[in-house]
């Protein structure tokens, strides 16, 4: 029978702290890695309204995708217009946090009926302000609400 015999256990103990090292940063990295690409997917809102949606019709399997703040703005302007019916029932994706820089958003009329489908997809809608008071008829207080009516509707993620 043989025995093995470790001359150098110095050697032995650093290649084995080596290995734990890498283990540890990698398990970090893959931890860590949406954190990183939720910071470098962020748009900062510009005050623009834009004309369209980029991408989707509105159906469940291809949502109108909203990735930046002038594209959000383009779905309130359009809930608070005449046509706003044509985005009733629709399916809404949010693909990029979004830092509304404290710019003014209350352009939006919080007293209309929402009905559809919103998948925040885990990201961070930021910094948004109302610089309009929409006073409670009862209370007479002031109430901020991007959606005041819901109707049939989902907000998730």
């Amino acid at each position: 029978m043989k025995v093995l015999r470790i001359k150098n256990k110095k050697n032995m103990f650093i290649s084995l702290t080596t290995i734990l090292v890498i283990i540890v940063a990698v398990f970090a990295a893959i931890k860590l890695y949406p954190t990183f690409t939720e910071k470098l997917s962020s748009s900062i809102w510009d005050g623009s309204i834009a004309t369209s949606f980029s991408k989707g019709d509105g159906s469940e399997s291809n949502p109108y995708i909203i990735s930046d703040g002038s594209e959000f703005a383009f779905l309130f302007t359009k809930l608070k217009s005449e046509d706003s019916s044509s985005y009733f029932n629709k399916f809404y994706e949010i693909q990029n946090n979004i830092d509304f820089d404290n710019r003014d958003f209350s352009f939006i009329d919080s007293t209309k009926t929402f009905s559809g489908n919103i998948n925040g997809n885990g990201y961070t809608l930021s910094n948004l302000n109302f610089n309009t008071c929409s006073p409670n008829a009862d209370t007479g207080n002031c109430e901020y609400a991007l959606f005041s009516n819901l109707n049939n509707a989902t907000i998730k993620n």
